[in-house]
């Protein structure tokens, strides 16, 4: 896993202990070793976010089997510099992507797909999470806004989803996480044979 130079350090104590937890599935590594094609897999993503400590473990792991390929992670702060790279040459508005996101990119470094910010699967436990919180996407709303008395109940809210989405990302979504980026991959050298 690399971070740019002038990026904050994104390896957090919940990170950490997730790139320990990580399970690729035997089937999804050997498809990544027998990978031949350069990938650049950019990963913008924000250590705050509860879904960070869950994917950017996993797309490290997957990196890690691939030999011709290589992981840099940007912060959203950063954005300019990937718009610069990427030019007009994309339709993604790199805007206005939802965090964490991930930019797979071919040796010329013309933008292939994106993936985000959680595999399909997680999304009812989300939805289930949320409805049993609703005052969650309040407070985020009110930190948003500037309100910092939504602060402290927003951390600790927080924290308790990260935990929650820990608890799931070990009890499966890794797998599915994994799946997804190869089955985003296989789709790009459809499109290169076609």
């Amino acid at each position: 896993m690399t971070e740019s130079d002038n990026s904050p350090s994104l390896v957090t104590s919940p990170l950490r202990r997730r790139l320990t937890e990580v399970r690729i599935p035997p089937d999804v590594q050997h498809f990544f070793t027998d990978w031949s094609a350069t990938l650049f897999l950019v990963a913008v993503v924000e250590a705050e976010l509860p879904d960070t400590p869950g994917v950017l473990p996993v797309w490290a792991a997957v990196t890690r089997c691939c030999p011709r390929a290589e992981l840099r992670i940007l912060d959203p702060n950063q954005i300019g510099l990937l718009e610069q790279l990427v030019g007009g040459e994309s339709e993604l508005d790199l805007q206005s992507l939802e965090l964490p996101a991930l930019l797979i990119f071919d040796d010329e470094w013309v933008l292939q797909a994106n993936w985000g910010p959680r595999p399909a699967s997680a999304e009812p436990l989300l939805d289930e999470w949320l409805a049993r919180h609703p005052e969650y996407e309040q407070l985020v709303a009110a930190d948003e806004a500037g309100d910092e008395s939504a602060s402290l109940p927003l951390g600790e809210l927080g924290e308790a989803l990260q935990w929650e989405m820990r608890t799931w990302y070990n009890s499966g979504l890794d797998r599915d996480v994994a799946r997804e980026m190869q089955a985003l991959v296989a789709a790009l050298s459809e499109a290169i044979e076609e």
